[in-house]
């Protein structure tokens, strides 16, 4: 009997130690997962600043959107992510994700089911529901919605769409909100951040590049060229007789033939020409990859539509232009490139106006 009873107490310790074992283990385990996050959120900032801080980056949000749900998708599996955002009354909603056609799916769904959706979101309680009449015959989906406190109350959430036979348990889904919060609070700071970046690189009135970012950009492209990359071509577009423009019908109204002038440009020039305010009227346009010719071609529409424009707004609106260019393999600098530049906008001025003036020099060929 005693040793019955000395190999039950054995057994039921040897038990309690593989308990305890096994509870190290998941302790173990979810400590990991945490770290894991940790590094997932700073690696998520990390790239949210060099989003920030890429001057060639022409959509930023769009760029973070693509980031955060990166990111969730490496702590669940996702089909779609949606941001909801209640304004008020009102709901403002996009997707997150690349796969459009997933995305204008989960749309009508919440078009369809907003009610149930903007309940759940000022429950402020992590959800999970099946989603009825989903338009796919081929897989079941949930939607697991997790609200966000981005001040008083809960007005931001996050819908993902997950396929039905997702794993989670507690501890995943309170991981993924802690996640989704320290995320969400980055990515507003990025955006503000943004903001800034924004100012420091674009002019106020017309929105395009300033002159810092255009030099920085010029600079770059130029030691490119030199190091055999393709060529580059730049203009100077001056506005004709801007200033009896601007004392004749006020600054106001200049400010608009300003606003114009850059449109017209955005609409004329090809995708890859980049615009930049080079100071008053004068703005200084890029040409990554082509040379004086092809530049020229595309700067003679300019003038024309103008024209166009202008007869709109009742007044008559043209520009000089001056073009450079440097070839890939030369070695110039851009004093150098700006100056030849220069002396092209001046011949088209003497030769009239309204007009692209001639080549002038040619950039030497460095060793």
């Amino acid at each position: 009997m005693d040793a019955l009873i000395l190999t039950l107490a054995l057994a039921s310790r040897t038990l309690s130690a593989l308990k305890e074992r096994d509870q190290a283990k998941v302790d173990l385990v979810r400590a990991d997962t945490a770290y894991q996050r940790e590094q997932l959120l700073a690696d998520f900032v990390r790239k949210l600043q060099s989003v920030i801080t890429d001057d060639e980056n022409v959509d930023v949000s769009r760029e973070m959107d693509g980031l955060f749900f990166e990111s969730i998708n490496r702590i669940i599996h996702v089909v779609e992510v949606m941001v909801l955002t209640m304004n008020g009354g009102k709901a403002q909603y996009r997707c997150l994700g690349r796969n459009k056609v997933m995305g204008r799916l989960f749309m009508q769904v919440f078009n369809q089911q907003m009610p149930q959706f903007m309940k759940d979101c000022r429950s402020g309680l992590i959800t999970r529901r099946n989603i009825r009449g989903f338009p796919d015959a081929r897989e079941r989906y949930q939607y697991l919605l997790v609200p966000v406190k981005t001040r008083e109350e809960m007005d931001f959430c996050l819908l993902l769409l997950i396929p039905q036979e997702q794993y989670l348990d507690r501890d995943m889904v309170s991981g993924l909100r802690e996640f989704v919060e320290k995320a969400v609070h980055a990515r507003m700071d990025a955006e503000n951040m943004e903001q800034l970046h924004y100012s420091a690189r674009y002019d106020d009135l017309t929105g395009v590049l300033n002159r810092a970012s255009m030099e920085s950009r010029v600079a770059r492209l130029l030691t490119q060229c030199a190091e055999g990359g393709k060529g580059l071509a730049l203009a100077f577009v001056d506005v004709d007789h801007f200033k009896k423009l601007n004392d004749g019908m006020g600054h106001d109204f200049g400010d608009l033939c300003l606003k114009m002038l850059c449109r017209i440009m955005q609409q004329v020039l090809p995708k890859g020409g980049q615009i930049g305010r080079f100071g008053g009227d004068e703005f200084l346009v890029l040409f990554p990859g082509l040379d004086y010719g092809e530049a020229s071609q595309l700067m003679e529409k300019l003038n024309p539509a103008l024209a166009v424009a202008s007869k709109r707004e009742k007044t008559v609106l043209s520009v000089s232009i001056g073009i450079a260019d440097c070839l890939s393999g030369q070695r110039i600098t851009m004093a150098e490139l700006f100056k030849q530049a220069d002396m092209s906008l001046y011949a088209a001025k003497a030769a009239g106006r309204a007009q692209v003036g001639p080549r002038v020099a040619k950039a030497k060929t460095g060793k």
